[in-house]
């Protein structure tokens, strides 16, 4: 297994009531004018759509999610809201974004641009078949950076990039906020990955819903990042999904997750101490 960690910044948790929220806003530019055309959704999900000629939005959320809401436009900074557990109001004003392009240190044809393509896609898109079942429609808006000196090499896109997962049924619109692979020589070999992260938001169109899409989106889901986050902040352990293991012996997850809002600070397993390692925030 590849040693690497996958960090998914505003990270969709849903939790099920009956309830149902509903969202207005109205969205402006800097000049206070009203902005159509901007895309409003709930970040990891479906929930999605986009202002209309007065700059105007409505969504209906069937239940309260521990999530954010995103509003986007290409070329503006993202703006992003935690959903209240009740129908609220927004008013947003995106500013534009000045785009400059980054620093590329890598050495002239040092790799190719398909060699870090491949790393790209193995460590964002995955190698199970939902991820090789994904293409991305637009890859000539990617763009590397490979840093010789740390053998990290960087992705970035000044646009969404359009996914179109066939495996699964979906189209997805994912904003790229970061990517980095650790290596452990100079190298873009994946075997050489020594640690990874991303980061964005992502908007589902579900174009297939179909009964043998549905089963595999439960297998695809079962085991993942997904689904170990939700369960920790659920607190839900158990030997038919998760166990946490040090060594041979099941300890107490209570003892190394704590759980404070959206932040879940993790404890660092010792033999015969324990100090805190880390703070991940979704």
């Amino acid at each position: 297994m590849k040693n690497s960690i996958i960090i998914v910044i505003l990270f969709f948790i849903g939790n099920i009531v009956n309830a149902q929220i509903e969202i207005t806003g109205k969205v402006f530019d800097e000049k206070n004018e009203p902005f159509p055309m901007v895309s409003i959704y709930v970040n990891g999900t479906t929930i999605g759509t986009t202002s209309d000629f007065e700059g105007k939005f409505y969504l209906r959320i069937p239940s309260s999610l521990n999530a954010y809401l995103v509003v986007n436009h290409v070329g503006y900074k993202p703006q992003y809201f935690k959903i209240e557990d009740k129908s609220f109001d927004l008013k947003v004003t995106l500013l534009e974004e000045r785009i400059e392009l980054k620093e590329v240190t890598m050495q002239k044809d040092l790799f190719s641009r398909s060699e870090l393509l491949i790393l790209f896609k193995e460590y964002f898109l995955g190698v199970t078949p939902a991820g090789l079942g994904c293409q991305i429609m637009n890859e000539d808006d990617l763009y590397f950076n490979y840093d010789e000196e740390y053998f990290t090499m960087k992705a970035f896109s000044d646009k969404p990039l359009l996914i179109e997962n066939k495996y699964l049924g979906y189209k997805i619109e994912y904003t790229l906020l970061e990517f980095e692979c650790q290596l452990n020589r100079l190298s873009v070999n994946p075997k050489n990955v020594s640690r990874s992260f991303y980061g964005g938001t992502s908007v589902f169109t579900d174009v297939n819903p179909s009964q043998a899409n549905l089963i595999k989106r439960e297998l695809s889901y079962k085991g993942s990042t997904l689904h170990l986050f939700r369960n920790i902040l659920q607190n839900k352990w158990s030997k038919e999904e998760f166990l946490l293991f040090g060594e041979a012996y099941i300890l107490n997850p209570n003892d190394y997750f704590k759980i404070s809002g959206n932040t879940i600070t993790v404890t660092e397993y010792k033999k015969k101490t324990a100090k805190k390692s880390q703070v991940a925030e979704f």
